[in-house]
């Protein structure tokens, strides 16, 4: 009896420590999020939707590159963001997907970002040359399974210039398969 009573002291004794390392531990790593190194390796036009045969969407494929410079492994639980042409919200994108990085590693991940173009370029009444994408990381503390409340935010924007030239490309061939297929129906 008298060791069952001990084991159940030390265990109890020893819980709250390695609680604490834990969460220490956890806290450490998201912290160490904000030592990384930002940046889109790649933002291209992935596809365009056309309206009729003008242009209407444009969806970016991006390619989010995020360096772990800290001494310890880092932890993303998702990233939101914001599209912006001349200042002005175009489009909003999320990723929520946990990412742990170790240290000296480097991660990519993958984006998709759907722009109504010409909507946001006749508001606009100009063609912009750039594209500003505002991203923001939001880390939570994980004790175990459980979350802990309050995120922690870290916020970096990004200027890019817009790829005039492969949108014009995308959108040429798009038209001349749409009228391709619609020539060829007309005399069958």
């Amino acid at each position: 009896m008298k060791k069952i009573f001990l084991t159940a002291i030390c265990f109890a004794i020893a819980l709250p420590i390695l609680s604490c390392k834990s969460l220490q531990d956890n806290l450490n790593a998201r912290k160490n999020l904000q030592k990384c190194k930002y940046e889109f390796v790649k933002l291209d036009p992935g596809s365009v939707q056309l309206k009729g045969m003008k242009l209407n969407t444009v969806s970016f494929d991006a390619i989010f590159q995020i360096s772990n410079r800290a001494s310890t492994d880092v932890i993303m639980d998702k990233m939101e963001g914001t599209v912006l042409i001349n200042d002005k919200e175009t489009a909003t994108f999320s990723h929520d997907r946990v990412l742990k990085i170790k240290k000296g590693q480097v991660a990519r991940e993958p984006i998709s970002i759907s722009i109504p173009f010409m909507t946001t370029i006749k508001s606009l009444g100009s063609m912009p040359k750039y594209l500003t994408l505002d991203v923001t990381f939001y880390m939570n503390l994980m004790v175990g399974q459980y979350k802990l409340g309050g995120d922690i935010p870290i916020n970096i924007k990004i200027r890019k210039k817009i790829p005039y030239k492969k949108i014009q490309k995308m959108a040429v061939k798009a038209a001349r398969k749409s009228i391709g297929g619609s020539w060829n129906n007309l005399f069958q």
